[in-house]
């Protein structure tokens, strides 16, 4: 596999602690429990530019990441799942913003090595218009779902 983008290969093995992030008072808990906060996995933001025409202002994608391991993905009640399913809701505006989520599994068991985001299956993503998590028509990677997505919603180039 090619050399990972990222410049700081050390620090992107740290792990990043958000325990002192979220809300954990007697209130909270008489509340229905704490709040807590959540990782999203990955992003692109795509705005409607000359180079890269959309018939959206904006699309944004969000995928979590999972490894295929019993109890890896993500939980009908999970944060994470609910986390993004807010924000596609959030960004959602019809004919204007487009926004998805998927849940993304991969198979890189050994921790030493890196894990293939573009090669990860997606198994299940989330339409905000449907506002409901569907499965792929056919097995697709994040890098597919990411291209059908785009080019969805790119606008054709006239023949002159």
């Amino acid at each position: 596999m090619n050399q990972s983008w990222m410049k700081r290969r050390d620090c992107a093995t740290q792990t990043v602690d958000i325990r002192g992030l979220g809300y954990d008072t007697h209130l909270d808990r008489q509340y229905n429990g704490a709040l807590r906060g959540s990782d999203a996995d990955w992003m692109m933001e795509l705005g409607n530019t000359d180079a890269h025409p959309l018939t959206r202002e904006h699309i944004f994608l969000f995928a979590e990441i999972k490894c295929d391991r019993p109890g890896a993905r993500m939980t009908e009640t999970s944060g994470q799942k609910r986390a993004l399913e807010a924000l596609c809701d959030c960004l959602y505006r019809p004919h204007k913003v487009a926004a998805y989520a998927a849940e993304v599994i991969h198979t890189t068991y050994d921790t030493e090595q890196d894990i293939d985001a573009a090669a990860g299956i997606v198994t299940r993503y989330y339409d905000p218009r449907y506002k409901t998590w569907k499965p792929p028509k056919y097995t697709v990677t994040l890098a597919e779902w990411q291209d059908a997505i785009v080019q969805k919603y790119r606008l054709k180039q006239r023949a002159g």
